[in-house]
């Protein structure tokens, strides 16, 4: 049974909405940014990004669960984040925690914020009882937010796009 979906939350700085088709635009541009991109396997062109739309709006139906879309106090669009299942090179099925921003949003605290609020719905909406996360081995920063977040490093995994950490967090 899918669950009912958790389509908005709110933290002090963010407002969460469902991902939808109409993020499109947002979302081909966030895509061809190289820098945001590189901490998540590189730029993607539009055909790419709207694939990536498509399969995580299937998510959304399949699962109850998804990304969201994330708006600041302004009510600009500065990132996603969400759940899904995470990819099979991990060697385990586990809803994955994941998020990311555009560079005007970097250094805020904005990925734990969000993160948080993730792993509250998480816990408290669709009665998980653990997520996990993995990072590029490179991507440092998003390492220091799952660790402020409670997550755990539990192994390196070969994925697809190259080494990634695992981190596993218990709800």
């Amino acid at each position: 049974m899918v669950p009912d979906a958790a389509s908005t939350f709110s933290t002090p700085r963010l407002r969460a909405e469902q991902l939808r088709s109409d993020h499109a635009e947002y979302l081909a541009q966030l895509h061809t940014d190289a820098a945001v991109m590189a901490l998540i396997g590189g730029v993607r062109d539009s055909d790419t990004s709207a694939e990536w739309l498509r399969r995580n709006l299937e998510c959304w139906e399949e699962n109850g669960f998804g990304q969201w879309m994330l708006r600041d106090t302004t009510g600009q669009l500065v990132g996603r984040g969400g759940l899904r299942w995470i990819d099979p090179s991990v060697g385990e099925r586990i809803v994955e925690l994941g998020y990311v921003f555009q560079r005007s949003a970097w250094r805020a605290g904005l990925a734990t914020e969000a993160s948080n609020a993730i792993i509250a719905v998480a816990r408290d909406h669709y009665r998980l009882t653990q997520l996990g996360a993995i990072t590029l081995v490179s991507n440092d920063a998003s390492s220091r937010v799952l660790t402020k977040c409670g997550f755990r490093f539990e192994r390196m995994v070969e994925h697809p796009i190259g080494p990634h950490r695992f981190f596993r967090l218990t709800l």
